[in-house]
């Protein structure tokens, strides 16, 4: 349990590639919150960048 590392961000990239998004990630315990209500309904990568330590992508899939 730690807090998220000062710089880390969560990118979002449409499906070709173009990054749309960043929000930056701030919280407690390894627990992030990002309000994703601006993004249309649709298939997206999600890549959360912590500087000099991770890179991770995942697909997010945001309905409303």
């Amino acid at each position: 349990n730690s807090i998220v590392p000062a710089g880390a961000v969560m990118q979002v990239y449409d499906m070709v590639g173009r990054n749309i998004a960043q929000y930056p990630l701030t919280g407690n315990e390894n627990i992030a919150t990002v309000n994703l209500g601006e993004l249309a309904t649709g298939v997206y990568h999600a890549t959360v960048v912590v500087p000099d330590v991770m890179r991770k992508s995942v697909k997010l899939v945001v309905i409303h």
